[in-house]
């Protein structure tokens, strides 16, 4: 039995845009990952505050939707963490979720963590990174941490008025110090600025 040539050229448009799709589904949306960590220190805390943000550069403008983050089990890292945000940020390509925190009596472990895109078209990538700093940041109160924090961190300087915006005129400031590979963050608490 012969089929009309219209029909045969329908079925062979079908295969063919059944193929495409199939392929456009699968899309590789490349991208790069990063995560950074603030420690921030209070005057009366044996320990600071741990947030963590992970920041993905793409290489196309394709919407991120969701970013599921977690750590990889390692020997220092005895209990693995993970992390789902459906409130991500953007600015030009690059996506990223924040304050990723861990119970009060954990910290947020050092080694490697993966994080997986979920794009708008509902396919999912997978990029990683890794976190390093030392351990005299989580196991010590201010007191301590000042006294060992210069020699692995750079010390910046932010002055703030009562509203926490920035201006040079206010009478309060925060030291901070960052790491070389300005990957971790330590804030120390405000203090006033005398002569102002």
């Amino acid at each position: 039995m012969s089929y009309p040539s219209y029909l045969t050229s329908f079925f062979l448009l079908f295969l063919t845009v059944i193929q495409f799709s199939a392929c456009s589904n699968n899309q590789k949306h490349e991208f790069t990952a990063d995560g950074y960590i603030v420690f921030d220190y209070t005057c009366n805390s044996v320990c600071p505050l741990e947030k963590m943000s992970v920041f993905i550069t793409t290489e196309q403008k394709f919407p991120v939707v969701e970013l599921k983050v977690y750590n990889e089990h390692n020997d220092n890292a005895l209990i693995s963490y993970e992390w789902t945000s459906k409130e991500v940020y953007v600015k030009d390509n690059v996506y990223w979720c924040q304050n990723l925190s861990v119970p009060v009596s954990a910290h947020i472990p050092v080694g490697k963590y993966t994080v997986t895109a979920v794009f708008s078209d509902g396919s999912e990538q997978t990029s990683a990174f890794s976190i390093q700093y030392p351990s005299y940041c989580i196991s010590n109160d201010i007191s301590h941490v000042s006294k060992l924090i210069y020699k692995d961190f750079n010390q910046l300087s932010e002055i703030y008025d009562n509203t926490k915006i920035k201006n040079v005129n206010s009478a309060l400031e925060k030291i901070c110090y960052i790491n070389t590979d300005k990957h971790v963050l330590c804030i120390l608490p405000e203090s006033s600025i005398k002569g102002l």
